[in-house]
């Protein structure tokens, strides 16, 4: 018999705005550069406290001083999660979203910020993520969200959806109507479209919630400026560079060693996450097989342990962090007075009024 579970989940970003977005899953090319500048400049900061070996921590990250200029300055400005704010900008969205389903002609009550500092506060005795001994413990955490407190937070402190009542007494062609202005026409995909390639995310297509990420998520176009683009291309350029290319045949090579086959250091996370929402997740309801998902838990801590250890091995966080590295000092170089610019404009977004 199966069990199942139906998650709630974190407060709502950006990315989860976007159709067919889950963990794991790839962006579009522009936000890639933005979760890649934040993934080194965060794992920097922590490893330059905690420590570690050269260049990182043990599981590989680089260190703070080794950013390039323009993803530490980034990083300067995007470290500090406010868990306030995050609230602030939820209900901001939501206001947005309740005149928009108003222009469509249906009553939208906004709703209440989930509890943001439930997911805000990290154990402290929790290894640093991405070192073996994480994944020694909960994998890419996938199968084990809830056990690093992503998975369902006390019922009671979950903010009732004002909206599901109406919503529930309307005709199933109301209902249709009403979730296309929320969420825009649903998108068949494309069967001819390569299943791997990321796809580009229109707002303009996504209803009153696209307009609210819009307006309240996007910071100004920050994914849309020269600059972000300028490292975005830098990003892909990195993975042409033959150390980077001989990282990466080192990470191949133990991986194959320790049992597991994959081509690219980017295919064993995407793999598990492709297969927890193929194999245990119910993608009509979000309830979770819970026997499916203990069953790739394994697997996953498996494959992710392996993972880091080549990571570490091969050093291919720390190569990759220095070419980037290089390549934004020459662009910064040549660029000081644009990006500086663009950096000063990302700390007013961030700032609000107090900028």
């Amino acid at each position: 018999m199966r069990t199942v579970h139906r998650h709630s989940h974190p407060p709502v970003h950006p990315l989860a705005l976007q159709p067919g977005w889950r963990p794991g899953r790839r962006p579009g090319r522009r936000l890639a550069v933005l979760v890649a500048v934040a993934a080194l400049g965060l794992a920097g900061c922590s490893s330059s406290s905690e420590g570690g070996g050269e260049g990182g921590t043990d599981g590989g990250a680089p260190a703070v001083e080794d950013l390039g200029p323009i993803s530490a300055k980034l990083q300067g400005i995007y470290e500090d999660f406010d868990a306030a704010a995050a609230d602030e900008q939820q209900r901001e969205a939501e206001e947005v979203i309740a005149a928009c389903m108003k222009e469509q002609g249906f009553d939208y009550t906004p709703v209440e910020p989930q509890n943001t500092t439930a997911f805000s506060e990290p154990d402290p005795d929790m290894p640093m993520w991405g070192t073996v001994e994480f994944a020694e413990q909960y994998g890419y955490g996938i199968t084990t969200q809830e056990e690093l407190g992503y998975g369902s937070p006390d019922e009671s402190e979950m903010p009732e959806d004002p909206n599901q009542a109406a919503v529930e007494a309307m005709s199933e062609s109301e209902q249709t109507a009403y979730y296309a202005a929320l969420y825009g026409e649903p998108v068949e995909p494309d069967p001819a479209a390569d299943p791997d390639e990321p796809v580009e995310w229109d707002w303009t297509t996504a209803g009153c919630s696209g307009l609210a990420q819009h307006e309240v998520y996007d910071q100004g176009g920050m994914s849309e400026s020269p600059v972000m683009q300028e490292l975005s291309t830098m990003y892909e350029d990195a993975t042409s560079d033959p150390r980077y290319t001989a990282a990466q045949q080192e990470w191949v090579t133990c991986m194959a060693d320790a049992g597991h086959p994959y081509t690219t250091s980017d295919e064993p996370q995407q793999d598990i996450s492709d297969r927890y929402f193929e194999e245990a997740m119910d993608p009509e309801t979000g309830e979770v097989d819970e026997a499916a998902a203990a069953e790739l838990r394994d697997e996953e801590i498996a494959v992710a342990t392996a993972d880091a250890g080549c990571r570490e091995e091969a050093d291919v966080d720390g190569t990759t962090a220095a070419i980037l590295k290089e390549m934004e000092e020459e662009y910064y170089a040549a660029h000081r007075a644009e990006v500086d610019a663009f950096i000063a404009e990302q700390e007013a977004q961030q700032g609000g009024d107090d900028a």
